[in-house]
């Protein structure tokens, strides 16, 4: 076999040294390339645990006759000056009683006779009551905190942060609303409507807020007095008119109002004189008074013999 010839072996040992050039100078340039470090890791945010919203203070500054309150999930209890409800807490009046209660300097409320409200948030940037029954007037004072009232039976809700208004609730979808200062706003069945100063709207049930118009001078008050002298039972039915959103009071017991404005109720009265009293509020601060004397003698009548009857 013949030797391969010098140009073929030239050719072989030009291109190993080619390809040991190559693959040298590829090393030698990965070792001169600088080292790229890792990205570095994403920072670890730790999340604050969120603070629930601080409660403010609402308590009782003054009490008139009865009035109750009571703890969450507690019993009725009297009320004394100077203590504090809380969230879930409720209070409630008497037919002679009254309330004044109020948080910090954010607001006051004063509560008239026959009324039940219940606590449902108490924060720094709003608080809510609930209207059970009767009637409640507010005095907003700082326009950083909402006040707001919303209404048993009804979707009705008066809100304001810095004003001064009275709500009434007959617990049966009747609600009615008076702005005494600035403007407090009222909505329900989707419809939200202002009322200023002076002013009044009502809310009947299912319904929307009538649209606001001044508060009358006077207030509506009729009452069905018995024509008899006097009584020979001692149970008798009171009935009258009014204007619906009215708080009606006979012998200082609160008699629901009708959506038409018509009320009735049975009273008890006792032998000889009743001085009757029948007392009715407005939302706007109208009052009204109406008063009647009756007698009752349920003895049996006696009964005389006409001795002329017979001839003698």
């Amino acid at each position: 076999m013949s030797a391969p010839s010098f140009s073929a072996r030239t050719f072989r040992i030009v291109v190993a040294l080619i390809l040991l050039l190559v693959v040298g100078a590829g090393a030698w340039l990965l070792l001169r390339a600088p080292v790229q470090a890792p990205p570095p890791p994403a920072p670890v945010v730790l999340e604050e645990p969120m603070e629930a919203p601080e409660v403010v203070e609402l308590q009782l500054l003054h009490i008139e006759g009865e009035v109750e309150v009571r703890a969450s999930g507690g019993d009725w209890r009297a009320a004394v000056v100077g203590e504090q409800l809380e969230p879930a807490g409720a209070v409630r009046t008497g037919a002679e009683g009254r309330v004044v209660m109020g948080s910090t300097a954010s607001y006051e409320v004063q509560l008239d006779p026959g009324t039940h409200i219940s606590v449902k948030a108490l924060t720094h940037s709003i608080s809510r009551l609930l209207l059970e029954r009767g009637m409640a007037t507010a005095n907003v004072r700082e326009q950083r905190h909402v006040f707001e009232v919303a209404t048993a039976g009804s979707d009705a809700v008066a809100r304001s942060d810095d004003g001064s208004f009275t709500v009434s609730n007959d617990g049966a979808g009747t609600v009615a609303v008076a702005s005494h200062r600035g403007e407090v706003e009222l909505s329900g069945a989707g419809r939200l409507v202002v009322v200023r100063a002076g002013q009044q709207s009502l809310v009947l049930a299912g319904q929307a807020p009538t649209e606001p118009s001044p508060i009358p001078e006077s207030l509506l008050l009729k009452v069905q007095w018995p024509q008899q002298a006097t009584l020979r039972q001692r149970r008798l039915v009171v009935a009258g008119e009014s204007v619906p959103g009215t708080q009606v009071e006979i012998g200082g017991h609160p008699v629901t109002v009708g959506a038409d404005g018509r009320f009735t109720t049975e009273i008890e009265l006792r032998e000889g004189r009743n001085p009757l009293r029948v007392r009715a509020r407005g939302v706007g601060g109208q009052e009204r008074t109406l008063e009647r004397e009756v007698q009752v003698d349920t003895t049996a009548p006696k009964v005389g013999l006409d001795r002329d009857l017979w001839g003698d």
